[in-house]
């Protein structure tokens, strides 16, 4: 059960990592929308940066799970249980904005994976208690 929910949790950790480049792609269509608006010279600089934060975010979310799922089991069920957490939030707050598309179908992907690894961790401590 527990190579079960360390797989699952690697996976959850590789679509992170696509997530994070597919928004990355999108910085350029931000660019080029930036200089046909009229806005600011800094909210023109600025939302490029602003945009990537979220692509670093997924990426910085990744690193923790693929180390627990790959190399420190211990920390596997905390750190799944948070990026879960983070990525119900991040899939909540990117639905809001842009409905469903590829990113969204990732991240609730990313969810029911960290949920199910989560399910799968907690059947393990609990044979592994008996």
């Amino acid at each position: 059960m527990l190579a079960i929910s360390r797989i699952l949790a690697g996976i959850g950790g590789l679509l992170l990592l696509a997530t994070a480049y597919l928004h990355s792609t999108g910085t350029s269509m931000v660019r080029n929308a930036l200089t046909v608006a009229e806005l600011s010279e800094f909210l023109t600089r600025a939302l490029p940066a602003i945009w990537m934060v979220f692509s670093w975010h997924l990426v910085v979310m990744s690193v923790p799970l693929l180390a627990a799922a790959f190399v420190r089991a211990h920390w596997l069920l905390p750190v799944t249980v948070f990026c879960g957490v983070v990525a119900f939030g991040d899939f909540l707050w990117v639905f809001s904005v842009a409905q469903w598309f590829p990113g969204t179908y990732l991240l609730v992907s990313v969810v029911l994976l960290l949920v199910i690894s989560v399910f799968f961790q907690l059947r393990a401590n609990r044979e592994h208690a008996t």
